[in-house]
Protein backbone atom coordinates (compact mmCIF):
# COMPACT_ATOMS: atom_id res chain seq x y z
CA UNK A 1 0.00 0.00 0.00
CA UNK A 2 1.20 3.48 -0.78
CA UNK A 3 0.50 6.64 1.17
CA UNK A 4 -1.67 9.17 -0.66
CA UNK A 5 0.24 12.18 -1.92
CA UNK A 6 3.68 10.57 -1.97
CA UNK A 7 4.99 8.36 -4.73
CA UNK A 8 7.43 5.72 -3.59
CA UNK A 9 10.15 4.95 -6.10
CA UNK A 10 10.35 1.25 -5.51
CA UNK A 11 13.16 -1.03 -6.44
CA UNK A 12 12.50 -2.85 -9.67
CA UNK A 13 11.96 -5.95 -7.57
CA UNK A 14 9.50 -4.95 -4.84
CA UNK A 15 9.32 -8.66 -3.98
CA UNK A 16 12.09 -11.20 -3.98
CA UNK A 17 11.87 -14.98 -4.43
CA UNK A 18 14.27 -17.84 -3.73
CA UNK A 19 14.13 -21.62 -3.67
CA UNK A 20 16.03 -24.13 -1.61
CA UNK A 21 16.37 -27.82 -0.90
CA UNK A 22 13.36 -29.99 -0.17
CA UNK A 23 11.03 -27.95 -2.38
CA UNK A 24 11.27 -24.83 -0.17
CA UNK A 25 10.26 -21.58 -1.85
CA UNK A 26 10.15 -18.23 -0.06
CA UNK A 27 8.80 -14.86 -1.17
CA UNK A 28 9.82 -11.70 0.68
CA UNK A 29 8.07 -8.36 0.29
CA UNK A 30 7.80 -4.94 1.87
CA UNK A 31 4.55 -4.80 3.82
CA UNK A 32 2.69 -1.59 4.69
CA UNK A 33 -0.25 -3.26 6.48
CA UNK A 34 0.76 -2.74 10.13
CA UNK A 35 0.37 0.67 11.77
CA UNK A 36 3.54 2.56 12.69
CA UNK A 37 4.72 2.13 16.28
CA UNK A 38 3.61 4.90 18.66
CA UNK A 39 7.02 5.77 20.05
CA UNK A 40 10.75 5.90 19.57
CA UNK A 41 13.02 8.11 17.50
CA UNK A 42 12.89 5.72 14.51
CA UNK A 43 9.34 6.86 13.67
CA UNK A 44 8.67 10.51 12.92
CA UNK A 45 6.14 12.00 15.37
CA UNK A 46 3.67 12.73 12.54
CA UNK A 47 3.70 9.04 11.52
CA UNK A 48 3.34 7.41 14.95
CA UNK A 49 0.26 5.17 14.92
CA UNK A 50 -0.38 5.98 11.26
CA UNK A 51 -1.62 3.19 8.99
CA UNK A 52 -0.21 2.37 5.54
CA UNK A 53 3.02 4.27 6.17
CA UNK A 54 5.69 2.22 7.95
CA UNK A 55 7.29 -0.76 6.26
CA UNK A 56 7.82 -4.26 7.56
CA UNK A 57 9.48 -7.27 5.97
CA UNK A 58 7.05 -10.14 5.38
CA UNK A 59 7.78 -13.66 4.16
CA UNK A 60 5.45 -16.17 2.56
CA UNK A 61 6.67 -19.76 2.39
CA UNK A 62 5.64 -22.34 -0.20
CA UNK A 63 6.38 -25.99 -0.90
CA UNK A 64 7.16 -26.95 -4.46
CA UNK A 65 5.53 -30.36 -4.85
CA UNK A 66 6.61 -30.78 -8.47
CA UNK A 67 3.29 -30.07 -10.14
CA UNK A 68 1.92 -27.55 -7.64
CA UNK A 69 3.15 -24.78 -5.40
CA UNK A 70 1.39 -24.95 -2.02
CA UNK A 71 1.47 -22.22 0.67
CA UNK A 72 3.13 -23.34 3.91
CA UNK A 73 1.02 -21.24 6.26
CA UNK A 74 0.25 -17.55 5.84
CA UNK A 75 2.27 -14.35 5.62
CA UNK A 76 4.73 -13.90 8.48
CA UNK A 77 5.95 -10.43 9.46
CA UNK A 78 9.61 -11.07 10.28
CA UNK A 79 10.79 -7.50 10.91
CA UNK A 80 11.94 -6.81 14.43
CA UNK A 81 11.15 -3.15 13.81
CA UNK A 82 8.85 -1.46 11.33
CA UNK A 83 10.63 1.39 9.59
CA UNK A 84 9.57 4.84 8.52
CA UNK A 85 10.33 5.59 4.84
CA UNK A 86 9.98 9.32 5.65
CA UNK A 87 13.16 9.07 7.73
CA UNK A 88 15.51 10.68 8.01
CA UNK A 89 13.46 13.68 8.96
CA UNK A 90 16.61 15.42 10.16
CA UNK A 91 18.84 17.83 8.35
CA UNK A 92 22.62 18.00 8.44
CA UNK A 93 24.26 21.29 7.64
CA UNK A 94 20.79 22.56 6.77
CA UNK A 95 20.37 19.94 4.03
CA UNK A 96 17.58 17.36 4.12
CA UNK A 97 18.85 13.82 4.50
CA UNK A 98 15.69 12.16 3.10
CA UNK A 99 16.31 9.56 0.37
CA UNK A 100 14.65 11.17 -2.65
CA UNK A 101 14.51 9.53 -6.05
CA UNK A 102 15.20 12.85 -7.72
CA UNK A 103 16.39 16.10 -6.18
CA UNK A 104 13.39 18.35 -5.70
CA UNK A 105 12.37 20.78 -3.01
CA UNK A 106 9.28 18.75 -2.10
CA UNK A 107 10.79 15.26 -2.44
CA UNK A 108 7.71 13.75 -4.03
CA UNK A 109 9.42 10.44 -4.84
CA UNK A 110 10.85 8.71 -1.77
CA UNK A 111 13.45 6.13 -2.69
CA UNK A 112 13.21 2.74 -1.03
CA UNK A 113 16.56 0.96 -1.24
CA UNK A 114 17.41 -1.02 -4.33
CA UNK A 115 19.10 -3.98 -2.64
CA UNK A 116 16.46 -6.55 -1.76
CA UNK A 117 17.41 -10.20 -1.97
CA UNK A 118 16.58 -13.53 -0.41
CA UNK A 119 18.45 -16.84 -0.09
CA UNK A 120 17.25 -20.19 1.25
CA UNK A 121 19.77 -22.52 2.94
CA UNK A 122 19.22 -25.95 4.47
CA UNK A 123 18.20 -24.39 7.82
CA UNK A 124 17.49 -20.69 7.30
CA UNK A 125 16.10 -18.00 5.06
CA UNK A 126 18.28 -14.89 4.72
CA UNK A 127 16.82 -11.60 3.53
CA UNK A 128 18.82 -8.48 2.74
CA UNK A 129 16.47 -5.49 2.84
CA UNK A 130 16.30 -1.78 3.66
CA UNK A 131 15.44 -0.20 6.99
CA UNK A 132 15.85 3.10 8.83
CA UNK A 133 16.27 1.24 12.14
CA UNK A 134 18.63 1.41 14.00
CA UNK A 135 19.87 5.00 13.83
CA UNK A 136 23.29 5.84 12.45
CA UNK A 137 26.04 7.42 14.51
CA UNK A 138 25.73 10.60 12.44
CA UNK A 139 24.30 13.53 14.41
CA UNK A 140 21.80 15.83 12.72
CA UNK A 141 21.28 19.56 13.18
CA UNK A 142 18.70 18.80 15.89
CA UNK A 143 21.33 16.95 17.98
CA UNK A 144 19.73 13.53 17.39
CA UNK A 145 21.06 10.51 15.55
CA UNK A 146 20.02 10.34 11.89
CA UNK A 147 17.94 7.37 10.75
CA UNK A 148 19.40 6.75 7.29
CA UNK A 149 18.22 3.90 5.08
CA UNK A 150 20.63 1.01 5.49
CA UNK A 151 20.83 -2.65 4.60
CA UNK A 152 19.64 -5.13 7.23
CA UNK A 153 20.22 -8.89 7.13
CA UNK A 154 17.30 -10.81 8.60
CA UNK A 155 17.70 -14.52 9.37
CA UNK A 156 14.61 -16.68 9.81
CA UNK A 157 14.69 -20.39 10.60
CA UNK A 158 12.96 -22.41 7.88
CA UNK A 159 10.98 -24.35 10.47
CA UNK A 160 9.53 -21.03 11.74
CA UNK A 161 7.81 -20.77 8.34
CA UNK A 162 6.80 -24.41 8.08
CA UNK A 163 9.61 -25.36 5.71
Amino acid sequence: MICPGIAFARATNSATVAAGSGGAVAVGFYDFRAACPNGGSAILPTNRGRANTCIGLTLQAYRDLGSTLTPAGGNVLVSRHLWDPYQPGQTRGGISQLACESPSAGCQDIFIGDYFSLQVSALNIYVLSSSTFPPSRVIGDDGGQIHYQQQILTTVARNHLGL
